[in-house]
């Protein structure tokens, strides 16, 4: 560290690293300020705040019902929302329950999201609304991928997404469930698995490079944290 030529130009007391780093991951971050703060402003949302306590309340459901399908250690969670309050309890969710969320863009192709599901070995999609039929069309093609969850948002008002199927119009599979429904049926419940160390992977995320053909680039606890 002492070497790079960067360091020369630090101001007076600037530290040259803030080693040693905390064992520390990004859930444990957000627990400790759950307890800590749990009325502090998490989201903001089309003018709606969600507070922290609610966020740790409603990613306990969803981590309870994503382990209640039989969710794993280092299983992958597709999410498929747009910037919502549901995505990051999606995320959250996906931690606690052990899993390793993969946050893809709503607005790819059908051939785009199945390649991203296909490379994550997906066993659950958490998805807008609209999303359901497309990815439906291709879950046949990937048997790892066990459950399609839903997820209507509320007002939003995306113009590509939205010229997609009504939500009144869809009629889920048998083994798929809505996300709102989840909320309700383990609200309340708290996940009861070990959760992510520092060096589990925290989030699988879509790069093209300079190739234009999205892969997953890993990234850990330790290193989101760090």
């Amino acid at each position: 560290m002492s070497g790079h030529a960067w360091i020369k130009n630090y101001d007076h007391g600037v530290p040259r690293t803030l080693e040693p780093y905390p064992d520390s991951t990004i859930l444990d971050v957000f627990t400790r300020t759950a307890k800590q703060k749990p009325n502090h402003t998490c989201v903001i949302f089309k003018g709606n705040r969600v507070s922290y306590g609610d966020m740790d309340g409603m990613s306990n459901a969803v981590a309870s019902a994503l382990v209640e399908i039989g969710l794993g250690k280092a299983d992958t969670v597709a999410i498929l929302l747009p910037n919502s309050p549901e995505a990051v309890i999606s995320q959250i969710a996906a931690w606690k329950a052990g899993a390793i969320p993969v946050p893809l863009n709503p607005l790819y192709t059908e051939g785009e999201l199945e390649s991203g599901i296909s490379q994550c070995g997906a066993t659950v999609a958490i998805v807008y609304s609209a999303l359901y039929p497309v990815i439906k069309a291709f879950q046949a093609r990937h048997p790892r991928l066990k459950k399609v969850i839903p997820v209507e948002i509320k007002g939003f008002t995306y113009s590509k997404l939205d010229k997609q199927q009504s939500s009144r119009d869809i009629r889920l599979e048998e083994g798929d469930a809505w996300f709102s429904e989840m909320l309700q049926r383990h609200a309340g419940d708290i996940p009861k698995v070990d959760g992510p160390t520092a060096s589990d992977i925290a989030i699988i995320l879509q790069s093209g490079g300079t190739t234009g053909t999205p892969r997953g680039i890993m990234l850990t606890h330790r290193a989101n944290y760090g």
